[in-house]
């Protein structure tokens, strides 16, 4: 079953102050019922942020899980929120981000278009978190979440994106994924290794294939 417990930042860290003040302005979801004037809606914080330990629970909790490859950088901008999550432009703390295009080999759960954008905060302004870039060429298996551009309006190149559940948790590197076109199925027996390692998340040398993927999608009844 899932694992999620809160994101716990050790008091010694030396970022820890960057990070509690992003906190008051960049959530995953609104820190505030919406009620206050001002509220800034944003979509990646560590204080909001679950954990997790099996794919069970990254299935329970994804909207999307597609199997992509990385086509390169889309867009780059600085991210200040939305405010009330309505697409007017928020004054939070700025915050720079990537949006990569993924071309999708293979919907796991959900329907999306053969080629996605995702988000990703660039890994420098929060370097003590599982947090890295993606390359161009890698395949990957992302566990994501839908967004659309209320939320971040600086984004231009689409209306719709999809940023990763918990950093790296919900990024994985697929070693060999075979022959598979945009609608292909990629082989069941292909491995599958989490980026995202440490407490609370997967344990270093942690192996999976496609076929474990697959099981949990199909027990959470997403697939």
């Amino acid at each position: 079953m899932a694992n999620h417990k809160k994101w716990i930042l050790p008091l010694g860290s030396a970022t820890v102050t960057a990070m509690l003040l992003s906190a008051i302005w960049f959530g995953w979801t609104m820190l505030t019922d919406g009620s206050s004037t001002g509220t800034v809606v944003r979509v990646n914080s560590p204080l909001v942020m679950k954990s997790y330990s099996s794919v069970s629970g990254l299935s329970d909790d994804a909207d999307v899980v597609v199997i992509g490859t990385v086509k390169g950088v889309a867009e780059r901008g600085i991210d200040q929120g939305s405010e009330d999550g309505k697409g007017a432009p928020g004054n939070g703390i700025p915050i720079p981000y990537t949006v990569y295009s993924v071309e999708v080999m293979e919907a796991l759960k959900g329907e999306v278009e053969e080629e996605i954008y995702v988000f990703r905060t660039d890994p420098e302004f929060f370097p003590d978190e599982a947090l890295t870039r993606l390359r161009d060429d890698e395949t990957v298996i992302l566990y994501l979440s839908e967004e659309t551009t209320k939320v971040a309006p600086t984004i231009t190149v689409t209306d719709i994106f999809y940023v990763p559940l918990a950093f790296d948790n919900a990024v994985f590197d697929l070693l060999s994924p075979g022959d598979a076109g945009p609608v292909g199925r990629v082989n069941d027996d292909a491995i599958v290794v989490p980026r995202g390692t440490g407490p609370e998340m997967f344990s270093s040398g942690t192996t999976f294939t496609i076929s474990d993927f697959r099981q949990a999608i199909e027990t959470d009844g997403g697939g």
